[in-house]
């Protein structure tokens, strides 16, 4: 497909949809609304901006790129920009009903009418005061069209209840720039309706986009391939998603896309907040040669080429969400409790390379087997990723050639997978040298979790206590403190030592949010009194073995003792080697 086959212009908005019969339609294979109240307050501040600037000064605010299909001499597909386009169009319709709330009231009714209608033909489409029905010059998709047309643009009270989140969304949309547009109005000392219209005009001529319009020739759905390679960074998941329509555009079966539609959005739905494209990622990983985020596109489209293999892997995608449901959001899911926790502890460490091997082992494996495998992950995982931080590149690459087995029924069983995973597991030596120096910033939520998490894990070894790692009743103490108030009270600390020391694990214990509140940033001397009568093993040991003082030296020596039980327990003897 040749790509200059098309011509870009910058164009504002209004002399986007200031032209007569002029239609832009959202296509059934795009995204509903999404924009929420961060994008919103962003366009709303650059507006205002935009407005306070002098006309000297090139007051005008850049939209971005806008892509559309020329399907007539009068009617766009929008490709890319439906966001931005029907944000604008909800501003205008929030100014427009300011406007009525003027000629509700009698506000220079008549003056005011006129300018409505004339605002409503210019930016909106015309309106059948009888039907309420509009020949609107935007037309979303089809699960946002009927809320738009019916609601919205006829300005009608806006409903709640069983309507989906995307139209709840352009509810929203329109109610927080009919506050801002209502906000700014009270500001306005001179005639209110003649400040609204002003304010339209205004917005519509300086808000512009570079607009790349194609001929009718080119495949709406190639587009994308063709506008990424001119660096628009357009998103792998929607150049998989269109490329994926595309084997049903030629025939356009409506009842094949709506159906295709359904099915992906419901895939989407499910994954909630977390990326599509990390799923796809480990989908294809699970199944097939490695793939990097990047290459995704590429590797599909290079490997699906006609509708039924489109089918394919829809129902594959289909038959392992659940499975990749259970990983991502474990708190939720069916795993038994055991699985339940490990997973749970594979997202505290933000560990996803070896979801691929997960996804096919559970596809293959015994319940009993993939239980084993991932405790046995979690262990590789802490030992490689958390402790060592070594490259995440290299150890998928690895779990992707065993998950290739798996899926190839080349292994079949934990025991001849046990061999695979070797050249993952990190020695007891290098494990323990790397633990040995390692700080944990506990100022970072996610690092002080992962300190609980060390410290409760060893605790139960050493007591028995299985404590939940969300409890309010327990945290982390700070032996040395953050802020101590005094130098006098802690005598062997100085400069050089005091990060060094403050964030060692060795300095790190557990102890009662009461307690801990108590002795805030008391003496050592002080300190040791309560660490005495703790409940928590790990925390009487020093009271037990370091009751004189503290110091770096004493923070090196408790650091050694919980490194070498952090070895006996996060081990697979299965795997280690001397």
């Amino acid at each position: 497909m040749a790509i200059d086959n098309f011509k870009t212009e910058n164009r504002t908005f209004d002399e986007l949809l200031n032209r007569y019969g002029i239609v832009y339609k959202i296509p059934v294979f795009q995204r509903d609304y999404s924009w929420t109240l961060t994008q919103w307050d962003d366009l709303w501040s650059d507006i205002v901006d935009t407005l306070n600037v002098k006309a000297k000064d090139n007051p005008n605010h850049y939209m971005g790129y806008l892509v559309l299909k020329k399907d007539s001499t009068s009617e766009f597909s929008i490709i890319d920009g439906q966001q931005r386009i029907t944000t604008i169009e909800i501003i205008v319709l929030a100014i427009l009903a300011n406007l009525k709330k003027l000629i509700d009231a009698d506000i220079d009714k008549e003056n005011n009418l006129f300018r409505f209608k004339t605002l409503q033909q210019t930016f909106i489409g015309n309106l059948d005061p009888v039907t309420l029905h509009s020949d609107a010059k935007l037309i979303l998709n089809r699960n946002n069209k009927i809320y738009f047309s019916l609601y919205l643009i006829p300005l009608r009270k806006l409903p709640v209840n069983g309507y989906s989140a995307s139209e709840l969304l352009l509810r929203e949309a329109f109610n927080y720039f009919s506050e801002k547009i209502s906000c700014y109005l009270k500001k306005e000392k001179n005639d209110k309706g003649v400040a609204l219209f002003t304010l339209c005009q205004e917005i519509c001529n300086k808000l512009f986009f570079t607009v790349i319009t194609l001929d009718n020739e080119l495949n709406a759905f190639k587009v994308f391939e063709t506008l990424n390679a001119r660096g628009l960074q357009l998103s792998e998941t929607d150049l998989v998603k269109n490329y994926i329509f595309n084997f049903l555009a030629d025939d356009f079966n409506k009842y094949e896309i709506n159906e295709l539609d359904t099915r992906w959005n419901k895939i989407v739905g499910k994954l909630g907040n977390c990326s599509l494209l990390t799923y796809l990622r480990a989908f294809w990983n699970s199944k097939y040669s490695f793939v990097r985020k990047n290459q995704l596109y590429k590797t599909i489209k290079d490997k699906i080429s006609n509708k039924a293999q489109v089918y394919e892997l829809i129902q594959e995608l289909e038959e392992n969400i659940d499975n990749y449901i259970k990983l991502i959001y474990p708190n939720n899911s069916y795993f038994d409790g055991n699985d339940q926790k490990q997973a749970c502890t594979l997202r505290l460490f933000n560990v996803t390379t070896p979801y691929s091997l997960l996804l096919a082992a559970q596809s293959k494996f015994s319940s009993k087997d993939f239980s084993t495998l991932l405790k046995i992950i979690v262990v590789i995982s802490f030992r490689y990723n958390v402790i060592c931080e070594l490259s995440c590149l290299d150890q998928e690459k690895i779990y992707n050639k065993i998950a290739l087995k798996i899926t190839n029924g080349e292994v079949t069983n934990l025991q001849e997978l046990l061999p695979l995973l070797k050249k993952l597991y990190i020695k007891d030596k290098i494990f323990r040298d790397t633990f040995e120096n390692k700080t944990f910033n506990t100022n970072d939520r996610k690092v002080n979790r992962l300190v609980k998490y060390i410290l409760t894990t060893i605790e139960k070894d050493l007591s028995g206590i299985d404590l939940a790692l969300d409890s309010p009743d327990y945290n982390i103490e700070h032996i040395y403190p953050q802020n101590p108030g005094s130098d006098e009270d802690w005598p062997e600390f100085i400069d050089d030592y005091i990060n060094i020391s403050t964030y060692k694990l060795g300095n790190l214990t557990l102890l009662s949010e009461k307690d801990n509140r108590e002795i805030g940033n008391e003496a050592f001397s002080q300190k040791v009194k309560v660490y005495a009568k703790c409940k928590f093993e790990v925390t009487k040991y020093i009271a037990e073995h370091y009751f004189v003082e503290w110091s770096p030296a004493i923070i090196c020596s408790r650091q050694h003792f919980l490194v070498s039980e952090a070895v006996k327990i996060w081990k697979v003897s299965q795997l280690a080697t001397k």
